[in-house]
């Protein structure tokens, strides 16, 4: 099996995790200074830094004098999604209560702030976000159930479940949830999916079936999982 074939965005996810930190230099916002008083790339220097280095006080002045919450990070990450992703819990908190922010906002892979604190299994963010109305469902393409399968957490999975996910969304290469449940061998994941109608026979566009995601895990010990997810063939 390919890597490529079952690609989650999450890689190039990490490696925003680990950019170098903005220099002191960036983080200079004093505290007579006003968001009037700065250009565009200077308070943008400013936020963005502040967002890295997890500068709660920084990123609390701009916000109450105006600064967008929803302002994109270098590397295209919103800020709560870059905050989420770096575990800058200070930042995460002034971000998740500011005016205007658009909780679903995502990157250009399409991540949103949901998708990533599921996959880190920070179920208290998690809860957090759905209560400021964060987007569970979807018809198409990755989504937040992808990430909590993909991370192992049955918690979330039944909770995404519970929230109305669509457990047979697919991606444009036609991977669903039990996918990538399957990928890590994760029985209680897969189980509670297949419980809520997840079906065995959707393959992706390789004719690679959940179960033979199962096979290809030298890792695992659970010789009746593969068993579990067995199909004759693909749906059309």
């Amino acid at each position: 099996m390919k890597q490529t074939s079952l690609k989650i965005t999450l890689a190039s996810a990490f490696a925003a995790a680990m950019m170098t930190l903005a220099p002191a230099a960036v983080l200079s916002f004093p505290a007579a200074a006003s968001a009037a008083q700065m250009g565009p790339e200077e308070l943008y220097a400013n936020f963005t830094g502040a967002v890295k280095n997890n500068r709660g006080d920084v990123v609390k002045k701009m916000l109450a004098q105006g600064y967008s919450p929803n302002v994109k990070m270098p590397n295209g990450d919103p800020a709560l999604v870059y905050a989420i992703r770096a575990d800058n819990t200070d930042v995460i908190d002034l971000l998740l209560n500011a005016k205007g922010l658009d909780v679903d906002k995502a990157n250009p892979s399409g991540e949103s702030a949901l998708m990533v604190a599921a996959y880190k299994k920070n179920v208290p963010l998690v809860k957090a976000l759905l209560a400021k109305g964060a987007i569970v469902d979807r018809t198409s393409g990755w989504s937040p159930l992808h990430y909590a399968a993909a991370a192992g957490s049955s918690e979330l999975v039944d909770l995404f479940i519970k929230k109305g996910a669509n457990v047979n969304v697919r991606t444009k290469s036609g991977v669903t949830p039990l996918f990538m449940a399957a990928r890590i061998a994760n029985r209680p994941c897969i189980e509670r999916l297949l419980k809520a109608g997840a079906r065995k026979d959707l393959c992706n566009d390789h004719g690679q079936s959940p179960a033979d995601m199962v096979r290809a895990n030298k890792t695992t010990t659970d010789t009746k999982l593969a068993d579990l997810l067995a199909t004759n063939k693909c749906a059309k």
